[in-house]
């Protein structure tokens, strides 16, 4: 079985789940799914493909593989780009009239973990994977840790808006290990799909195309603290970014936790109560 490592071999693995299944076809196929469905740049799919290479050697040395079959990952024909569709999957920040337009469509008729997602999304700019993922511990009457991240920046600990402070405090007091306990993981252990099946649903209902995406969301907020005048560190410590400057990227502590608070509600959406 192709199992048992985490993201790209997973996002492999739920399309060709056998060794036996992995031949060229399934290669084309893959990188056309990756670069239409995911809207990643070749240079992009040509990491992944490298990563999927080394992963294949290693199931060849723990005989999962046949050692008398080429690499499957290897000299796999990358699809034509051009400008103009390239600019076209550019994906883009949802401005606060979206927000609210999918705020109102999501209240109308989806469930209450995709409500949830989605205002603990645009309110602390969390990817759908933290958010789906995260453990009551980690979650205060004031705020949110994100622990596990995939980088050093990306653990950090995020100051509760006001606005989300109830359904926050509501849901903890469930008790239930997951602060969204009401989601269903796939066979490999992942909360988030059937989030963003829901919210690509309802989006796409409103007549959002494939530059918007649940991601997007931290694009808005990002947005939203450049146009209220946070300074970029904050926000990147808010968001999880590494800082590229020397003196804030590796010796900087961080902000402080009034800094991100005053951050954080800098902005409203004026949603309605």
């Amino acid at each position: 079985m192709l199992s048992g490592k985490p993201g790209l071999v997973q996002k492999f693995a739920s399309r060709v789940s056998v060794v036996e299944e992995v031949d060229r076809q399934a290669m084309r196929d893959f990188v056309k799914w990756l670069s239409i469905e995911e809207g990643l740049k070749n240079r992009t799919i040509k990491d992944n493909l490298s990563t999927l290479r080394v992963y294949w050697n290693w199931l060849v040395d723990q005989s999962y593989a046949p050692e008398d079959r080429a690499n499957p990952f290897d000299n796999v024909t990358l699809p034509a780009e051009n400008r103009k569709a390239t600019a076209e999957k550019v994906r883009l920040p949802f401005s606060v009239e979206d927000i609210r337009e999918l705020h109102k469509a999501i209240e109308g008729g989806r469930s209450e973990m995709m409500r949830a997602t989605f205002l603990l999304a645009i309110y602390t700019g969390c990817r759908i994977e933290e958010i789906t993922s995260l453990e009551t511990a980690n979650v205060t009457e004031d705020t949110i840790e994100i622990v596990r991240a995939k980088t050093a920046a990306g653990n950090r600990t995020i100051p509760i808006h006001d606005a989300i402070k109830p359904m926050v405090a509501e849901l903890k007091a469930r008790g239930d290990k997951y602060l969204l306990p009401d989601l269903v993981a796939n066979k490999y252990g992942a909360r988030s799909p059937a989030m963003s099946k829901q919210f690509g649903k309802v989006k796409s209902k409103l007549g959002y195309d494939s530059r918007y995406t649940f991601h997007c969301i931290r694009k808005t907020v990002t947005t939203l603290f450049e146009q209220a005048g946070v300074p970029e560190g904050v926000s990147a410590d808010i968001l999880g970014h590494d800082k590229k400057t020397m003196t804030y990227g590796v010796y900087s502590g961080g902000s402080s936790m009034d800094q991100k608070r005053e951050a954080i509600l800098r902005f409203d959406y004026a949603l309605p109560a």
